[in-house]
């Protein structure tokens, strides 16, 4: 779902639409990896991911400050990366749970299973390398004109502590990838962390854009060739309210330590 629709329908509309995101993948959507979120929902243990048609209430969690997104690939002359930090995240939250309100109340709502489900979005023109030259043909390969965004939609997680004390949780999350309007399934591993501000999501996921219908871009006729293989490398806060009725929050500081 895009800022504009979000800012247009209003939180009761969305959250019917996460309803029926539920039950299958919307088009356009976003970015592997970040949905893994959503993974977090019991502490230390397994947990499914929501009952289709169910009903759910929408939940905007972040991302927050420090958050950043980056596709890193390679050629046959130099290694590259594509950073973003506009990052949409929308959770479906079961009516029945209280709102969340702070960094407590949204990890309690999380490892109480108060988590429905997950649609994430990225728009692919927010991606920048120090290239504009590649961008440029980024752009055109994942055919941005035609499909803006990309999405990802979870189905089905679980999750295993990493310490003793719980603070850090596994996770493996089963989902829907959409990159230029082509949808495959995806299993995604990564860590949560509880924080002051919230909870941090790190991970990172392999795959190739051949998978994805995309021709890997090549410059300067050819002599710059873009390898298949890429990577999706995230670090993700969530916060409580993180963002307002529009859905959307941009980060201005990717560089931010967790502190």
């Amino acid at each position: 779902m895009s800022r504009r629709q979000i800012a247009h329908h209003g939180p009761r509309s969305v959250g019917a639409m996460l309803t029926r995101w539920a039950g299958g993948m919307r088009h356009p959507s976003a970015l592997a990896a970040l949905a893994l979120v959503v993974a977090a929902a019991a502490a230390g243990g397994v947990s499914q991911g929501g009952t289709p048609g169910a009903e759910h209430a929408t939940l905007f969690a972040g991302p927050g400050p420090g958050s950043f997104l980056v596709l890193e690939g390679s050629s046959n002359v130099h290694p590259f990366e594509c950073r973003t930090t506009t990052l949409t995240l929308a959770l479906a939250r079961d009516p029945a749970a209280p709102m969340p309100a702070g960094a407590a109340g949204l990890d309690s709502l999380i490892r109480d299973s108060g988590v429905r489900g997950l649609e994430l979005e990225i728009p692919v023109a927010s991606l920048h390398s120090e290239k504009k030259g590649l961008d440029k043909n980024m752009y055109r390969a994942m055919k941005t004109d035609s499909f803006p965004a990309i999405g990802f939609h979870m189905t089905r997680y679980a999750l295993a502590p990493r310490d003793a004390a719980g603070d850090t949780l596994a996770v493996s999350a089963e989902g829907l990838l959409t990159v230029a309007g082509r949808t495959r399934p995806v299993t995604l591993a990564a860590i949560l962390v509880r924080a002051a501000q919230g909870l941090w999501l790190e991970g990172s996921h392999g795959l190739r854009m051949t998978d994805y219908g995309i021709r890997p871009p090549t410059m300067m006729l050819g002599a710059l060739r873009v390898a298949d293989p890429v990577t999706v490398r995230y670090r993700l806060l969530l916060t409580p309210g993180g963002a307002a009725a529009g859905g959307h929050r941009e980060i201005t500081d990717p560089k931010e330590e967790r502190q």
